[in-house]
């Protein structure tokens, strides 16, 4: 009985490990009173007294044991469900199933609840479809489905519930309701963690509000059920609002470090899940305070953990999206290094499914990996990943051709989704590899093998396909676009793939612009367009950017002028909106139309474009030759930039740089303005040719001159800039960092010495 009550306190102080000693030294005594049901009565005492009779002892011994081993399957389950504690499970069960008690039986299906509830979140997420779980584990074949478990589950809670539940807005009418508090809590738990799994985010929401409550009845507002339950809080509002999710994981955090210290593993995981909020909202300082923190307390316990490599894949990524390549490079170099160990150790195991998951983890990597590089511009280096992420995501979807992978996707054989997706991605990179170096055709295999995945996994008809395209004459093309431009469209579903899926296409129609395949580039084109005014709107810069694309299409094919002149006037609405009347791209867009026009041999309106793009170029320009000349020596060094014809697109969204192609931003802009210029004076020359005008002078009327002496003072500006106050600059900020250096030095000398003297006086008043 005192081991009993030891443990039971024990367990209420989350000493699990403790508690479970104690209830093991319980069961021992209780085991050496076992006696055998059958065997004869003992003789009664002289004094008159009663001997119980061995039925009556074995069952009383029986009903003991089985409240203990209850015990202690909650004590081990709170470190790890493992086979012992199913074990233990069934035989509390078979003891206990005699017993008349309907409050034991009713936390005996309590905990069975928890067992069902901890087999179906052991499940990865893309085996869910696929698996059956029976009472000897995972499996194909046998058992309850993924669903049915869950299910299971939460009518066993509920039943549970219904016989046992402690209700805080009633009055307290006996002991044993009072009993039920912390039950009551444990069930409202538990319930959220079966909603959660199957994506009912409302229902868990509530129920972790619920169990929030009865433990701060039960066991005051900071303790260790309280912190759970907020972290399963914030790993939900990260999914909706940050900045709920981060609140959450403060509070929780704040608890955990208060109760166990600094250096646990749950802190490290409450700790590694903010810091992803934190990256997602851009404080990228603070994300990475939380990132180091975290694995430092995981590297403590293991170098080689599945912790430490997805906390440093965090971090890689996190990098990456703040552009410091160089550490991205080094964190995800890291959590591949850890993987392959991994996996290369669970290779010849019986743990597939750990091993699965590993190899997942690994082609995520490499595949991250692989963009770094690519962004770094190390090119060969970017192929490599992408081939092994490729390969590693294959033998995952199954062997064989796209074709024959999809048709299993479609048939009853399930197919990893989330693996197919990743396929797609690295398909798509991969083509991004040719198209940098030009090989065409290539690329495009890549693309449609790409573009082939994504629109099965987003559901897109037969009449999306690229078979259509070759059957598409110029009428149904002109056709599609103007519908791509004014038609809303209504997709039967929005997922993971529908906007990967535009971009897949987005490339396939550069591409196609390049081979001068016009018409099958506005196909895809439209189709692209279509799918981002639905996902991301209709006044979003990358729709602007596609319609621009649109519209350089069309100017080189036979369709009407009037629809290139919509798309790129709707273009020039979406870069005003969005970026203001003076940005460069609403002069690219103004000198597209000027183009347009100066084409069509319409003089007038094109040199009304072209003055209205000059004039955003013109102000650019200046401020640029300003700052070079007048902002002092702190002007910081403009980042390379990539023109329009240098930018490839990846798979997720994202834009790199190609290198060889790319430019300062003060040449780009020179150059546009240039080229501007010469077209304004272009046009003015042929319209006062068709106007029978003439011009005796070289330079034509004094706008021409003005234009020629406003060329010849921005480029004297700039040689001025470029071989005088520059190199002059480079000078002057050389010698004040030198001296700098010097001062910093010294101070550091005086530092010491002063530290020193102080260190002196004390060992003087010491002697005193």
């Amino acid at each position: 009985r005192v081991f009993f009550d030891g443990a039971g306190s024990h367990y209420y102080l989350c000493n699990f490990e403790q508690s479970v000693s104690l209830y093991e030294e319980c069961l021992r005594i209780l085991k050496s009173y076992d006696i055998d049901p059958d065997e004869e009565a003992a003789p009664s005492p002289k004094d008159g007294s009663k001997t119980p009779a061995p039925k009556e002892v074995a069952k009383s011994n029986s009903f003991r044991r089985g409240i203990v081993l209850y015990c202690l399957v909650m004590a081990k389950a709170a470190i790890d469900f493992d086979a012992e504690a199913s074990n233990l499970l069934n035989e509390a069960q078979m003891l206990l199933s005699s017993c008349g008690d309907q409050v034991i039986l009713a936390y005996m299906e309590f905990l069975t609840g928890l067992f069902l509830h901890h087999a179906a979140s052991q499940v990865p997420i893309r085996l869910r479809s696929i698996t059956r779980i029976s009472s000897t584990g995972i499996s194909l074949n046998d058992g309850l489905s993924w669903n049915e478990m869950c299910q299971s589950a939460l009518t066993l809670l509920e039943q549970v519930k219904n016989e046992c539940w402690f209700d805080p807005l009633q009055e307290v009418e006996d002991s044993d309701e009072v009993r039920h508090l912390p039950l009551s809590g444990h069930i409202c738990f538990t319930k959220g963690q079966v909603y959660e799994l199957i994506d009912s985010v409302d229902q868990a929401l509530n129920s972790y509000v619920d169990a929030a409550n009865f433990y701060r009845i039960a066991c005051g507002d900071e303790n260790m059920y309280v912190a759970s339950v907020l972290h399963r809080m914030g790993m939900i509002c990260s999914l909706r609002t940050e900045y709920h999710a981060l609140g959450y994981f403060n509070e929780a955090l704040t608890i955990r470090k208060n109760i166990l210290g600094g250096n646990d593993h749950l802190v490290a995981e409450t700790l590694y899940s903010s810091a992803i909020v934190l990256a997602r909202l851009n404080r990228y300082e603070a994300s990475m305070e939380r990132y180091h923190e975290a694995l430092r307390i995981q590297m403590s316990d293991s170098q080689d953990s599945n912790e430490v490599a997805r906390t440093l894949a965090g971090m890689g990524i996190c990098h990456y999206n703040h552009r410091a390549y160089d550490l991205a490079l080094t964190c995800l170099e890291g959590a591949v290094k850890i993987r392959k160990f991994r996996v290369a150790r669970l290779t010849n195991s019986a743990e597939l499914v750990e091993l699965y998951g590993e190899e997942c983890a690994l082609g995520a990597d490499f595949f991250n990996l692989g963009n770094i590089h690519m962004q770094m511009e190390d090119y060969a280096q970017a192929m490599q990943c992408f081939i092994q992420s490729r390969d590693l995501r294959w033998c995952h979807v199954g062997s064989g051709t796209v074709t024959k992978i999809l048709d299993k996707y479609f048939s009853e054989t399930t197919v990893d989704e989330d693996e197919l997706l990743g396929l797609a991605h690295c398909l798509h990179n991969i083509g991004v590899m040719f198209d940098i170096k030009k090989e065409y055709v290539r690329s495009l295999p890549h693309y449609e093998e790409a573009l082939a995945i994504k629109n099965a996994i987003a559901g897109f008809s037969a009449k999306d396909s690229l078979s259509v395209v070759d059957q598409v004459n110029q009428e149904q093309n002109e056709a599609l676009v103007l519908q791509s431009l004014h038609k809303d469209h209504e997709f039967p579903r929005i997922n993971k793939a529908t906007l990967s899926a535009s971009v897949t296409r987005q490339k396939i129609a550069m591409v196609y612009v390049k081979q001068r395949k016009y018409d099958h580039a506005l196909f895809h084109f439209s189709h692209a367009l279509r799918i981002q005014r639905q996902v991301l709107g209709k006044d979003h810069f990358r729709v602007g950017s596609i319609l621009s694309s649109m519209g350089n299409a069309l100017r080189r094919t036979s369709t009407p002028s009037e629809t290139a002149i919509v798309c790129y006037n709707e273009s020039l609405r979406i870069s005003r909106l969005r970026f203001g009347q003076n940005h460069t791209t609403v002069a690219s867009a103004l000198f597209d139309i000027g183009n347009l026009h100066d084409s069509n041999q319409n003089f007038n309106k094109a040199m009304h474009y072209y003055q209205r793009a000059l004039s955003v170029y013109r102000q650019k320009y200046t401020k640029e030759l300003r700052q070079r000349l007048c902002s002092g020596l702190d002007r910081p060094r403009a980042l390379a930039n990539g023109v329009e014809g240098g930018t490839e697109i990846l798979s997720t969204g994202d834009e790199i740089i190609v290198a060889g192609d790319a430019s300062s931003p003060e040449k780009q802009i020179r150059d546009q303005y240039v080229l501007v210029t010469e077209a304004l004076r272009r046009a003015k020359r042929q319209d006062r040719a068709i106007q029978g005008e003439t011009r005796t002078c070289c330079v034509g009327d004094s706008s021409d001159a003005w234009m020629a002496f406003e060329v010849l003072l921005f480029r004297f500006v700039e040689m001025l800039s470029t071989y005088v106050v520059d190199p002059a600059q480079t000078v002057v900020r050389e010698a004040i960092d030198n001296s700098r250096r010097r001062i910093e030095s010294a101070a550091g000398h005086a530092v010491i010495s002063a530290k020193d003297a102080l260190d002196y006086q004390f060992l003087l008043l010491m002697q005193d």
